[in-house]
């Protein structure tokens, strides 16, 4: 186990990525995720859990595809279910040896309505931390990671339409933050033939929280979708912000994209975190934006039925 661990670990992110972990802890921190039963996981008595490895379709610079590390949790029953696919923010999936929190609760709440959930890491796999600050000290670098994280999205997808308990034509996209700017590039319309090659899986609905590159000015022009898209966004959110947001939602719909957006009055960043104070985050951020993030509690709960409300209309029967 060790080796393939070392196998993940790329050298080119050393000196890319301020707030990446050393080796060691990146070694110890996935040992703790795949040799344990993750203390952050939902409770073992509705999900199964599995930690699975597949390659991203990102041509990694002509180097071999990278190999993906993803969190499968699904419900124990032995039938077919819709899957989604689930896409973390700039601070990764994994942190402390645990899953993320928020991940992991809204695995719960969608496997206890009968989806299956790959959480995908593009993180750890690379040897890369943090990337929250990265936007600001490596633009160019930055974007490069997006790229190939839509790469790893239609991974994936081509990994979940192979397994026995995925119905094929059903499995959906949810993203976070930088994740939800990952689903805005993903879905946006012709990017499916373009990185599933002769793949014709397709991501049948998504579902975009507080995403980044959600503004006019920092997406292709004509930028529109043909998968239906839920975009939740905290209207007191300020580091990636609700006007801008709203303008590129509403010009997009004009174009005739497919959007549902809900904006939650007072809500911040991260609304649904579970049990989180408002805080600052240490990063860096453009100049207008503040790292602030925390609960909600309202917007939790409306977002808690709202999200799977709109995956029923589409991947349910």
């Amino acid at each position: 186990m060790n080796a393939d661990i070392d196998r993940f670990t790329t050298q080119a992110w050393r000196h890319t990525a301020p707030e990446r972990p050393s080796r060691n802890r990146t070694t110890i921190a996935y040992l703790i995720a795949l040799v344990l039963f993750c203390g952050g996981c939902p409770a073992a008595a509705q999900q199964a859990h599995s930690v699975v490895h597949f390659p991203s379709l990102d041509d990694n610079d002509g180097q071999p595809a990278a190999v993906l590390a993803g969190h499968i949790f699904r419900p124990l029953d032995d039938g077919r279910h819709s899957a989604l696919v689930f896409l973390h923010g700039c601070g990764g999936l994994i942190h402390d040896g645990d899953l993320d929190e928020r991940e992991t609760s809204w695995a719960g709440e969608l496997n206890r309505l009968g989806y299956a959930v790959l959480m995908v890491d593009s993180h750890w796999p690379r040897g890369i931390g943090s990337t929250c600050s990265l936007r600001v000290s490596n633009p160019d670098q930055w974007m490069k990671l997006m790229q190939k994280r839509e790469r790893d999205a239609y991974g994936a997808l081509q990994f979940l339409v192979a397994q026995p308990f995925v119905e094929s034509n059903r499995i959906g996209v949810i993203g976070w933050s930088l994740g939800g700017g990952v689903v805005l590039l993903s879905t946006r319309s012709g990017e499916r033939a373009r990185l599933n090659g002769s793949g014709s899986a397709s991501f049948r609905a998504a579902a975009a929280f507080y995403p980044a590159l959600c503004d006019d000015d920092e997406q292709a022009p004509g930028w529109s979708n043909e998968t239906p898209l839920l975009l939740l966004q905290g209207g007191s959110d300020t580091w990636t912000r609700a006007a801008p947001c709203q303008r590129f939602v509403e010009n997009a719909v004009a174009r005739g994209a497919r959007i549902d957006m809900q904006v939650y009055p007072g809500a911040y960043h991260a609304f649904d975190l579970p049990n989180t104070p408002l805080q600052l985050l240490p990063v860096q951020t453009r100049p207008g934006t503040w790292s602030y993030i925390g609960s909600d509690p309202a917007a939790r709960r409306d977002a808690l039925e709202r999200v799977p409300t709109f995956l029923a209309r589409y991947l349910g029967d």
